[in-house]
């Protein structure tokens, strides 16, 4: 919020997919972007006007599941 204070969102996003269109795990980046989990698809990349920039999009099975990320490293810019 404008004030710095947290608020539940009224309303929710939703994307195609083949699995589910449901978004899961978000984490926000660096550059005020939003990473947001779909299951059966990847993790998008959304800058801080919410239009795509990036679709990491994977193949093997346990990725291909993942349902959350958070950064790390020294720098906290590794998924």
């Amino acid at each position: 919020m404008a004030d710095g204070s947290v608020s539940r969102p009224a309303s929710r996003s939703q994307l195609s997919g083949r699995v589910g269109g449901d978004l899961d795990g978000v984490e926000m980046d660096s550059e005020n972007g939003l990473l947001v989990c779909q299951l059966g698809i990847g993790i998008w990349r959304f800058d801080a006007h919410m239009l795509p920039t990036h679709l990491g999009a994977f193949r093997r099975h346990r990725i291909h599941h993942l349902a959350n990320l958070a950064f790390g490293g020294p720098d906290c810019k590794t998924i």
